[in-house]
């Protein structure tokens, strides 16, 4: 549903979005077992606040996207169309 959208505005293939959504899956997948340890590090609000600005930074970053390699270094996945 967001692929053709993203073709569209991005003038990528389908095969570079898709790579940006394995980007996804590829990073966040096996990095979700390590996030327990900074949380014993660290105190809880911090990683979540600091997470979440990390996120807000990559998804506010995606505005100003013009090419399909941005896709994939600013979200890995999940397109967002500027209108």
């Amino acid at each position: 549903m967001l692929i053709e959208p993203a073709e569209i505005e991005l003038g990528g293939s389908r095969t570079w979005i898709s790579n940006a959504v394995s980007v996804n899956l590829v990073l966040f997948g096996p990095a979700a077992p390590f996030a327990a340890a900074p949380v014993e590090k660290f105190v809880l609000r911090s990683v979540v606040s600091a997470a979440l600005a990390l996120v807000a930074v990559g998804s506010g970053l995606t505005l100003m996207m013009t090419q399909t390699w941005h896709l994939i270094v600013l979200r890995g996945g999940a397109p967002r169309r500027s209108s």
